[in-house]
């Protein structure tokens, strides 16, 4: 089933959570936002006899077909954005165009990743056509789209094919700022505090940081500490750069609540020497996806 479906997913008190259908935080539901292309969207579902499930409280997903053949199932929240609409039609396109995989599709691992690849590009390349900055929106579907590939990865098998593999490289490729090491991620909550407070951390300690801000929920006191900590505000990696920015434009890349990236940034501007802070703004100031957070 190609859903999206944690608790994430959901609608809360009338309003999209953003992490779910960031799209709907600016363009609110489709029927409000693009009817004429929600209309076209749903006319061609239900001539191919797609059956339509619209919740108020439920995940998005494409439940593909029982039989050989015959198309599955779209569930969608009833306020859900176009981008949203085009996500899950795309699911059925892909699906339409190998014949209708039935179950069989949810343990192909290359096919269903890939399908969440176009899936995801579609809505990121129609972000992209609006007016106005929305590279929050942009790095959340990103993020989306690593939540569901390491989901498929961890209960079902490895992505064997190298084209595809190519491909969901260049894809999260916002994400060279500052780069995340497999061999650290995979490693579990309570190896990466092992291995952390190494002498010599396997795979460099400065490499931690990155992991560490992806689970920012279970590692906000040692983010804290290692952004707070004297001899980090003192040591440079380079030039000027700090060993504590680290943790903190990990942080920023990484973190999936945007109130978690903005209370590190109050917790830094608190904090740290002047002249610390104002080499760290001006430095931010420069990139194009950090610099909103220090404006």
């Amino acid at each position: 089933m190609n859903s999206r479906n944690d608790t994430r997913n959901k609608i809360r008190s009338n309003y999209f959570n953003s992490i779910a259908d960031p799209v709907a935080d600016i363009l609110g539901p489709a029927s409000r936002s693009h009817p004429e292309r929600l209309k076209q969207i749903t006319l061609d579902l239900k001539n191919k006899g797609v059956e339509l499930i619209f919740r108020s409280d439920e995940s998005l997903g494409y439940p593909p077909g029982l039989s050989k053949g015959k198309p599955g199932q779209i569930i969608v929240n009833e306020n859900a954005s176009i981008s949203a609409w085009e996500h899950e039609y795309v699911h059925f396109l892909d699906d339409q165009e190998n014949g209708f995989l039935v179950m069989s599709s949810l343990f192909d691992v290359n096919y269903r990743v890939r399908t969440e690849l176009n899936a995801y590009t579609k809505e990121i390349n129609f972000v992209k056509s609006l007016n106005g900055n929305h590279d929050n929106i942009i790095r959340q579907l990103k993020l989306n789209f690593e939540d569901e590939l390491n989901y498929i990865v961890r209960e079902f098998d490895e992505v064997t094919d190298t084209d595809l593999l190519e491909s969901i490289k260049k894809f999260i490729n916002m994400y060279d700022i500052i780069p995340i090491k497999p061999e650290i991620e995979k490693m579990s909550d309570q190896e990466l505090i092992k291995n952390f407070y190494q002498s010599k951390p396997p795979h460099g300690k400065m490499n931690y940081y990155a992991v560490f801000a992806k689970r920012s929920s279970n590692f906000k006191d040692l983010l804290t500490e290692e952004i707070l900590n004297n001899e980090n505000n003192i040591q440079s990696i380079i030039g000027i750069i700090k060993v504590s920015w680290l943790p903190l434009i990990s942080i920023l890349c990484y973190a999936k609540d945007e109130h978690t990236k903005k209370d590190f940034i109050n917790l830094a501007r608190e904090s740290w020497e002047d002249s610390n802070l104002k080499d760290f703004t001006n430095y931010l100031l420069k990139d194009d996806q950090l610099s909103k957070y220090v404006k």
